[in-house]
């Protein structure tokens, strides 16, 4: 695979993940008579032979579960990445590059909004009561699939090692107090963080582990940018001289 055909195939891969992970798409699919279902899971066949069987299947991102969601994006699209990835690093073997790569797929990646798809809001006012559950089961999936694959590559690429190397840290405070500590740390001159901020709030998220919400790397960016941390914890450090 040549160099250009490498960066065609992971702009796809990129656009298509961004996608599934960020947007909420569901259709109402009813299978016609005959029609062979394949489980992803099991590879069972079942065949729909009478008017009886064919109830209407609910698709969440053209998945029909949380867990075939979250096997198809994370063992699929991420591998899929990851080896393309590994495919490029090989084609010039510079590590520079690769960080480059790594950190643009990475900001690509980053976000905090999901969106609704066409005609989300008319599908699940027709939806009852387990399938609304499902659809709620899916877009916690996606949330977990998103930081999962985010703090993957992180760990990977751009902390220097791989993630069984890591030890994640457990805070005890909210994470609007770990904001404040790195804020004040700066401030203090006793840590640079670099100009990407991005990839810095990424490096607290695959670190620090905080009771109270996953999406760590996504709250540091709004706490940094407000500077939404009242509890004055850490006033005392002092100016690195």
């Amino acid at each position: 695979m040549n160099p250009e055909h490498v960066k065609f195939e992971l702009s796809k891969i990129v656009t298509e993940l961004v996608r599934l992970l960020q947007t909420k798409e569901l259709q109402i699919i009813t299978e016609p008579k005959g029609e062979l279902l394949r489980s992803f899971l099991t590879k069972d066949v079942d065949i729909i032979e009478s008017e009886a069987d064919r109830k209407p299947r609910m698709l969440f991102n053209s998945y029909f579960s949380p867990k075939e969601y979250e096997i198809g994006l994370i063992d699929g699209y991420f591998g899929k990445l990851d080896q393309l990835i590994y495919q490029s690093h090989l084609i010039d073997l510079d590590k520079d590059k690769l960080i480059v790569l790594v950190e643009s797929i990475a900001e690509r990646l980053s976000f905090s909004e999901y969106y609704k798809g066409r005609d989300y809001d008319v599908i699940i006012n027709q939806l009852n009561s387990d399938q609304i559950k499902i659809v709620e089961e899916f877009e916690a999936t996606q949330i977990t699939v998103h930081q999962t694959i985010c703090e993957r590559l992180t760990e990977k690429y751009l902390l220097g090692g791989k993630p069984t190397k890591i030890a994640k840290i457990n805070w005890k405070g909210q994470q609007n107090q770990l904001a404040e500590l790195f804020y004040a740390l700066r401030e203090k001159g006793w840590i640079e963080t670099g100009v990407n901020h991005e990839a810095f709030y990424r490096t607290l998220g695959a670190i620090f582990i905080c009771g109270d919400s996953e999406k760590v790397s996504e709250n540091m960016k709004t706490y940094f940018k407000k500077n939404n941390m009242p509890n004055d914890a850490f006033k005392d450090i002092k100016k690195n001289e």
